[in-house]
C-alpha cells in the first residue's frame, strides 16, 4: 500500500509527546522571537539538533534531544502554539482523535507555573479541535526526575481540568537513571481520584533494576 493510500487511512494516535510533535521550523522562529540561544536559527540544520537519527537505539541519547526545547517551552504563546499546530498535522495525516502528553514541570519557571502551561495547552487542543475537526485528549506527564511533590500537583491539576480536556497522567523519563518508586505516592492518589493511569516501562533496558 502506497504512503499515499495510508495517508488517507483514518487514524488513532494513543500516544503522542507534544515537545516531541513541535515543528523544527516552529523551534527556531519561537527560539528567535523569545530571544532564546539555539544553536542555530536555520530549520534544515537545526534538525540535527533536535532530531535523533533512525539507526538511534538508546533512550538517553533520545531524551537528550528534548534539552534544547526546554527554554522555549514556559511560554503561554508555546504552548498553545505548538498542539494548535500539532492538531494541524495529525488533521493532515488523516489522524481522527489523538491524546497529546506533556509533562508541565518541564514547561515552567518561576513566571510561567504548571498550571499556566496546562491552560495554553487546553486553549490549543480547544481552537486545534475547532479548525481542524480532530478529536483529542492531554495526559499530563508526571516526570521521574523531578520532586515527588511536583509530580502530586500534575495529578492535581490532572484532577482539576479533568472535565476541560485532560483525560490521565503518564510517568515519563529516563527510566535507567530514575527510579519510578519514589514517585509512588502521587500514582497512589491518581488512584484515589480515579485518574486514568499510563505509565512508561521497558523503554531503556533492563527495566527491572529500577521497578
Amino acid at each position: 500500500m502506497g504512503s499515499m493510500n495510508l495517508k488517507k487511512l483514518p487514524k488513532i494516535d494513543l500516544h503522542l509527546h507534544l515537545d516531541g510533535a513541535i515543528r523544527v521550523s516552529t523551534v527556531a522562529e519561537l527560539g528567535d522571537a523569545l530571544g532564546v540561544k539555539l544553536p542555530t536559527y536555520d530549520p534544515r540544520k537545526l534538525a540535527k539538533f533536535v532530531q535523533v537519527d533512525r539507526d538511534c537505539r538508546s533512550l538517553t541519547d533520545f531524551l537528550k534531544r528534548f534539552e534544547i526545547l526546554y527554554p522555549i517551552l514556559p511560554y503561554a504563546a508555546t504552548q498553545e502554539r505548538i498542539v494548535y499546530e500539532v492538531c494541524e498535522d495529525c488533521a493532515r495525516d488523516n489522524v481522527i482523535y489523538f491524546e497529546a502528553r506533556f509533562a508541565p514541570a518541564l514547561a515552567c519557571d518561576g513566571k510561567f507555573t504548571m498550571e499556566d502551561a496546562v491552560v495554553a495547552a487546553l486553549e490549543g487542543l480547544r481552537r486545534g479541535q475547532r479548525d481542524f475537526g480532530v478529536r483529542c485528549g492531554l495526559i499530563l506527564c508526571c516526570y521521574r526526575s523531578i520532586s515527588l511533590p511536583q509530580n502530586i500537583d500534575t495529578v492535581k491539576l490532572a484532577q482539576k481540568y479533568r472535565q476541560q480536556g485532560v483525560i490521565g497522567i503518564d510517568l515519563a523519563g529516563d527510566e535507567l537513571r530514575d527510579a519510578a518508586v519514589p514517585h509512588a505516592e502521587a500514582f497512589a492518589l491518581a488512584r484515589k481520584l480515579e485518574i486514568p493511569i499510563t505509565i512508561h516501562a521497558g523503554e531503556g533496558g533492563n527495566s527491572g533494576k529500577y521497578p
